[in-house]
């Protein structure tokens, strides 16, 4: 009997051990990865989260905080976007260039159908187990994308198929439930438009001066003159 009770007692410890080495070997794989391979390989930018590597691969500067979950390794994100801590994007396919998104945020919250006896995906899932193949499809609903020059601030929800134009601001703690057109400033519970950044020619002149796309070089070199959008295009454009 007290055979039987130490061997069990070591059994025991033999797991415990085996699991706090595995634990370590992760963490000291990802300190790795964060600390060692991400500034090697991509010096540009800052990366505090594991991601996929095809998103780092096709950008550059970008800024990614601790605790961010991309769950689409397919996404493009644009040059120089910086993206805050707690944030989960999920179905979104595109971000542009520099976009600001802020901590908590949540995109591309999928939806429960509506129509079935219950809104549990047990009734639908196949992930939950009851159903041999998913009886709801979302292939059917566009994803969210987010154009350049974004800003989203914290705690804003972007609900599934939602497409946020160049350089609109989304106000903090907003739930985004339709489209935003480019430069409009929205806030609230749903979100509603409440101004816009620019004067109608100021964003033609913007949207024709493509500054975005413009070599890093170039933008860098007349950042002084950011404060000023017009005068910013015109020294950009000669």
């Amino acid at each position: 009997m007290l055979k039987k009770i130490i061997l069990n007692l070591l059994l025991k410890s033999m797991k415990s051990l085996i699991s706090f080495f595995l634990i370590l070997l992760r963490n000291l794989h990802k300190h790795w990865i964060l600390e060692i391979k991400y500034p090697k390989l991509y010096p540009h930018g800052l990366i505090k989260s594991l991601v996929p590597e095809t998103i780092l691969r096709n950008s550059c500067g970008l800024f990614i905080e601790k605790d961010v979950s991309i769950k689409n390794s397919n996404i493009h994100i644009g040059k120089h976007t910086y993206i805050g801590n707690h944030t989960l994007i999920d179905s979104c396919n595109y971000i542009g260039a520099f976009c600001s998104i802020s901590s908590d945020v949540k995109i591309g919250m999928r939806n429960h159908p509506l129509n079935f006896i219950s809104t549990s995906p047990v009734f639908y899932s196949r992930y939950r187990r009851w159903c041999k193949k998913s009886q709801y499809d979302e292939s059917d609903i566009k994803t969210v994308r987010i154009d350049d020059d974004v800003l989203i601030s914290a705690n804003v929800i972007i609900i599934n198929g939602v497409k946020i134009g160049r350089g609109a601001v989304i106000g903090a703690g907003a739930v985004v439930t339709g489209d935003i057109p480019p430069y409009a400033i929205a806030v609230g519970v749903p979100a509603k438009i409440i101004r816009y950044r620019f004067s109608d020619e100021q964003i033609h002149r913007i949207e024709k001066s493509k500054w975005w796309e413009k070599d890093d070089k170039l933008l860098k070199e007349n950042r002084e003159y950011a404060l000023h959008p017009d005068l910013f295009i015109e020294k950009i454009s000669s």
